[in-house]
């Protein structure tokens, strides 16, 4: 069954809306050193990691897509997030670094979602621990992904 094209188009208008929806969230932040490394809870992030993080995955996402739609049915592997924390030094990134990689990096995604023709929302892979999926889906679970962590920096900066 196709992916209406309305639903594609709201996805990607909410997609390409996340940066600026962190850079809103974290506008006080930005001038205040001590809110970045503040860890209410040891088991997550700091804010400065989130966003370090956040723009690490745009290019994971990138690479999804792109085999979802060069290869039939891609086997995608997960991926290591710890090694990636450490490899990628996000406890000593600049959030607002970090952010500008952020907006490129979605931007890039976007623009390369926008444009596939509407038949390829409906090409498949299968995703390690998950299962089959659509790049549609794939591309729900990215606006998922954000929408975890935005609630992580409103929980974050309010503390």
């Amino acid at each position: 069954m196709p992916v209406p094209k309305a639903t594609c188009e709201y996805l990607l208008t909410a997609l390409s809306a996340q940066p600026a929806i962190a850079s809103a969230l974290l506008a006080r932040a930005l001038d205040d050193a001590s809110v970045w490394d503040k860890r209410p809870d040891p088991e997550r992030f700091s804010l400065r990691e989130v966003l370090a993080h956040l723009a690490d995955w745009d290019s994971v996402w990138l690479d999804r897509v792109h085999r979802i739609v060069s290869e039939d049915h891609p086997f995608l592997p997960s991926v290591d997030e710890e090694l990636m924390v450490t490899q990628n030094g996000y406890a000593t990134r600049e959030g607002s670094d970090s952010l500008t990689r952020y907006t490129r990096g979605r931007q890039a995604l976007v623009e390369f979602l926008r444009s596939l023709p509407e038949e390829a929302w409906n090409r498949t892979c299968s995703r390690e621990f998950i299962g089959d999926l659509t790049l549609y889906q794939q591309a729900a679970m990215a606006l998922s992904h954000d929408g975890y962590h935005m609630k992580q920096i409103v929980e974050w900066t309010r503390s």
